[in-house]
């Protein structure tokens, strides 16, 4: 057998392994929560044109150790937090995520069944000086038995956000008040 005719060959039969390998399983779609009425029982893989109208989209898989999950939180508006590999980041529109450690998150739950509930927190915004640059919140999270956790940080610029103690931030509010 001659080197060209054999690479012929060896690349037609991995190119038919590949093609008979392929998957033929239907679609696996993530359906919303809050899907119509008039949406619910139809099978997507016979009326794809539905897919749209319902809200319905086609799941990415993605494997389970890098799975994240986010919740919103109630203040400010298109806040989350989110976990992604046994990370919590703190994510507010406009600004780079933070990252947040363990002890501040307490008994906010990361499960399947929570991933559409919003978290109750509370959020206290103030600005000190006459520079821009001085604008300090602080975060309130929930614990296990009624307390509250807060985190304080300070908008450093445009699109970051350090991390600043609480203390510094309540002199700023007890000195504006």
């Amino acid at each position: 057998m001659k080197p060209v005719s054999a690479f012929f060959l060896v690349g037609t039969l991995a190119a038919a392994l590949m093609c008979g390998c392929s998957s033929g399983k239907k679609g696996t779609y993530v359906i919303p929560d809050d899907m119509p009425e008039i949406c619910r029982g139809i099978n997507f893989d016979e009326d794809p044109d539905m897919m749209d109208i319902c809200g319905v989209k086609t799941k990415v898989f993605r494997s389970k150790g890098t799975d994240e999950i986010a919740r919103p939180l109630i203040h400010p508006k298109g806040a989350l937090l989110a976990r992604y590999k046994n990370e919590t980041e703190l994510r507010l529109p406009t600004f780079a995520p933070v990252k947040i450690p363990d002890r501040f998150i307490g008994s906010v739950s990361f499960e399947e069944k929570d991933r559409m509930k919003k978290i109750v927190n509370r959020m206290e915004y103030i600005e000190t000086g006459r520079a821009a640059d001085k604008r300090y919140f602080r975060l309130s999270l929930p614990q296990e038995y009624g307390d509250w956790l807060d985190i304080c940080f300070q908008v450093k610029d445009k699109k970051t956000l350090r991390p600043v103690s609480c203390k510094s931030f309540q002199r700023k509010v007890d000195r504006a008040s």
